[in-house]
């Protein structure tokens, strides 16, 4: 079965990055996508400091997450980002990140604006261009450049990508 792993790291179950997180669970689900989340403040503190993989909390969320991989729903570490799409008469408006189930496909890089530390990299969606900023390390030990196949992983305000 495909679905998607969540996972809430804020300390607080009603910050604003915990009620983004609820929105796309259910922008996910209206998707058809089946949504598992992990709440970090669930899991054992002291396993999690301990980092004890064979602690029936984190070896329950380690095989989530195994399954969603398998399920072709990966998580990468991410970066800032802005999401954004053409609107009327050409002016930017923001679009919904999460491009439904196809967040998670394979995009093409459209252009890469390079700074001195930090890059914009869009990637063209059916939805209009998003945009991740990222370092210019990172473009470079990536090998990144106009027309690299990536993969546009969104996480709650972020996206992240990973070359193939």
């Amino acid at each position: 079965m495909t679905y998607a792993v969540t996972i809430s790291g804020s300390p607080s179950a009603t910050s604003r990055s915990a009620r983004l997180l609820r929105f796309v669970e259910s922008e996910l689900a209206a998707a058809g996508i089946a949504v598992r989340r992990i709440d970090i403040r669930a899991l054992s503190p002291a396993a999690l400091l301990a980092a004890d993989t064979s602690h029936d909390d984190l070896r329950h969320a380690l095989a989530q997450v195994a399954g969603a991989f398998r399920s072709r729903r990966v998580a990468y570490p991410a970066r800032r980002v802005r999401c954004r799409s053409a609107g009327a008469e050409g002016r930017e408006r923001p679009a919904r990140c999460v491009d439904r189930p196809a967040s998670a496909r394979v995009r093409r890089i459209r252009e890469i604006l390079r700074g001195p530390v930090l890059s914009e990299v869009d990637v063209e969606t059916p939805s209009g261009i998003v945009t991740s900023v990222i370092t210019t390390r990172s473009i470079d030990e990536l090998q990144l450049d106009a027309g690299s196949e990536v993969v546009a992983l969104v996480k709650a305000t972020e996206v992240s990508l990973a070359k193939l």
